[in-house]
Parts: structure tokens; C-alpha cells; sequence
């Protein structure tokens, strides 16, 4: 007899629920507030809830408006995000078995190069299982930079341990423009492009020599050579970029292979720099010879999964990398990876050994 009415008003209050989630604007995300704000909040309703039970009551009203300036405060979250104003930083965030790259760029500017994916997540019954790695990893790590704005999000190819984070990215942020490269003819990247549109991202497609510019930092676009549709995502659509800050320069490589490293190499564009995202989150067939000979960098690292079932980063590459004096560093081992640089020296920590595994670099190149 109370089961029945109880099940109703549970499909009632779920219903609600879900319609409420479909409407843009009905809710939306925010960071975490700083913790003074939390302590002031939870003061100021222990003060509001002792004054509703005992006196004085004309302390109730003051309290009240107290709480409800907190609650604004929270809601709204006018604080400013935690980067460095000053410096261009790359960060190699941790997401096992894919890539997903955070740049902060010197004034403000902020871009997403990927959001991992492939951990498990399916939906059944309407519940979510598994890790959503854009939701339950990536997010999160940009809401404790305390970000609600990304100025780009962008799509170097359409594998799932690159683009299955995507869609909560561009569902929990207000992102102003997508970078991608080709058209890839799969549903996955369809419905990104979908769901982009539906929230007025705008969308660039981006190709070989192509440049931009952030808060003085200058990026050119080595890869993909050409917009042709594709009927499948393959690592060499990745798009490749290089960022250059003063002396020193950054190179994030996507899942690039073998083919396009040598067409990129007979371009003959400038390509040395200080610090190297690894291709193919270090598989035999990337980061080939002629092309760490030409890059030449100090610094590598490599977005990897613990124990992935692909053997990444192979000893292949690990034995090149050794081999031309590069410092690695790897996701698996070292957390998130963190570089930085004012444009005349650059610097490497990492989230495990944030003091023992820092290193500089005061760099002409």
C-alpha cells in the first residue's frame, strides 16, 4: 500500500529531475569557494539557526541577510582563477591511458587540448557507471584553478582516450571556441560537434600553417596538411601544435606516427623546442629518430596509463629518448606533469614529486 505511491512520487521527483537537466540554464557548475567564504558561510548559519531558537531574536534578520550574502557569494562565484599572470604553463594532467593537456596562457588566457576517455563509462538504466574521465577527472581539476571559462577546447583527432572526456567539458564550462582538424565521419565526434553548437561554442577547423596568438605567446599549426573529411579517426589526423613564449618552445604532438612525423620534417618549418609532449603516449611507431633529432628537446613527457594493457611508453622510445639526453617525465609514474616558463627559463614539477623531480632550464633557442 505505500510502496506504490512511494515508487509515483519517485518517477515524479526523477522526472522533474531530468527535465530540469535538459533545460540550458536551469543549473550550471562552479568551483569550490575559497575556504574562508566556507567558514564565513557555515558561522553565519549556526548564528542564523541559534537566533531562530533563542534570543536575541533582532540579531535573526542580520543573520538571515548574512546567510543569503554567503550563498550569493558561492553561487556566483566572482573570484578570479588561480594562474599565473605572468607565465606560460603546460600541464600534463594525469587521465591513465589518454591525453588531456591544460596551457594557461601569461594574462589569462586558457586552452584544453583533449579530455582523455576509454576508463569503463557506460550508461545503463539512466545511471551513469564507470569514471567519466572529463567529469570526474578533468573537471575537477579545472574547478580547483577556479575556472568557469575555457577560451578553447581542443580536438587533436577523435580517439575515445581523446575525445570521451570532451562532452562534460563543454557541458560544465562555458568554452568560447572548439579547435579541431579534419571531420572524422563517426557518431562520437558528430555528436561533440552537436553538443558544442547546442551551447554556441564556436567551431575552427584547423590545419597546417595555420597560427594564433594568447597573451604573447605565438602557436603554429604543423598538422593535419589538409581538411579532407575522414571515414575513420586515425592517430596521424592528430593536430600538432607549437607554442613559443620569448626563448623557449613547446611542442604537443598528439598521437602523430611515423607518416606524418617525416612529412612534417620535409616541410622543413621550425620544430626544436625545449620541451616535448611524447607522441602516442610513447608507442613504438612515434617520436621516430629523425624527428627528437631535429626537435631536440630537453625535457619529454609521456600521458600513459599505469600497467595499460599496450605496454606504454614502449622501450623503444624510452631507449631514444635516453639516448639523446632527454629528462622523461610520465603520467604513471609522476602524477600530472607541470611546466613553465617566463620565456627565458623553463621549469618541470610534477603532482608525486612536486621538490625531487623539479628542473630549469634558462634556454637561446
Amino acid at each position: 500500500m505505500l510502496a506504490i505511491p512511494l515508487g509515483l512520487l519517485l518517477k515524479t521527483l526523477d522526472a522533474s529531475v531530468r527535465w530540469a537537466a535538459l533545460r540550458h540554464g536551469a543549473s550550471y557548475r562552479i568551483p569550490g569557494p575559497p575556504v574562508w567564504v566556507t567558514i564565513a558561510f557555515a558561522v553565519c548559519v549556526i548564528a542564523l539557526a541559534f537566533t531562530i531558537r533563542a534570543q536575541p531574536r533582532g540579531l535573526r534578520w542580520p543573520a538571515l541577510f548574512a546567510v543569503m550574502g554567503f550563498a550569493l557569494l558561492i553561487g556566483t562565484y566572482p573570484f578570479p582563477p588561480r594562474l599565473n599572470p605572468t607565465n606560460l604553463e603546460v600541464n600534463v594532467l594525469d587521465v591513465g591511458q589518454g591525453d588531456s593537456i591544460f596551457v594557461s596562457f601569461p594574462q589569462g588566457g586558457t586552452m584544453l587540448v583533449d579530455a582523455g576517455g576509454i576508463l569503463g563509462t557506460f550508461h545503463a538504466g539512466g545511471m551513469r557507471n564507470g569514471l567519466d574521465v572529463g567529469e570526474d577527472v578533468v573537471s575537477p581539476y579545472l574547478w580547483s584553478r577556479g575556472l568557469k571559462q575555457i577560451d578553447v577546447v581542443a580536438l587533436t583527432h577523435a580517439h575515445e582516450d581523446h575525445l570521451g572526456g570532451m562532452t562534460a567539458v563543454l557541458e560544465n564550462f562555458r568554452v568560447n571556441e572548439l579547435w579541431v582538424g579534419r571531420d572524422i565521419a563517426i557518431p562520437a565526434y558528430w555528436h561533440l560537434l552537436d553538443v558544442a553548437r547546442s551551447r554556441g561554442v564556436k567551431i575552427k577547423h584547423l590545419q597546417q600553417g595555420d597560427s594564433f596568438s594568447m597573451g604573447g605567446v605565438s602557436g603554429r599549426v604543423l598538422w593535419p596538411d589538409n581538411l579532407i573529411e575522414g571515414k575513420a579517426a586515425s592517430n596521424d589526423d592528430s593536430l600538432v601544435m607549437r607554442l613559443t613564449d620569448g626563448a623557449q618552445s613547446l611542442l604537443l604532438t598528439g598521437d602523430i606516427e611515423r607518416p606524418s612525423e617525416r612529412k612534417i620534417l620535409a616541410e622543413e618549418v621550425p620544430l626544436e623546442a625545449t620541451f616535448l609532449k611524447v607522441g602516442h603516449h610513447g608507442g613504438k611507431t612515434s617520436t621516430t629518430d629523425p624527428f627528437l633529432a631535429v626537435v631536440h628537446p630537453q625535457y619529454a613527457a609521456v600521458s600513459a596509463g599505469r600497467d595499460n594493457p599496450f605496454g606504454h611508453p614502449t622501450e623503444d622510445v624510452l631507449a631514444r629518448l635516453r639516448a639523446a639526453g632527454v629528462h622523461v617525465f610520465r603520467t604513471d609514474r609522476d602524477g600530472a606533469i607541470t611546466t613553465s616558463t617566463d620565456g627565458k627559463t623553463l621549469s618541470v614539477t610534477t603532482f608525486l614529486r612536486p621538490v625531487a623531480s623539479a628542473h630549469s632550464l634558462s634556454s637561446m633557442r
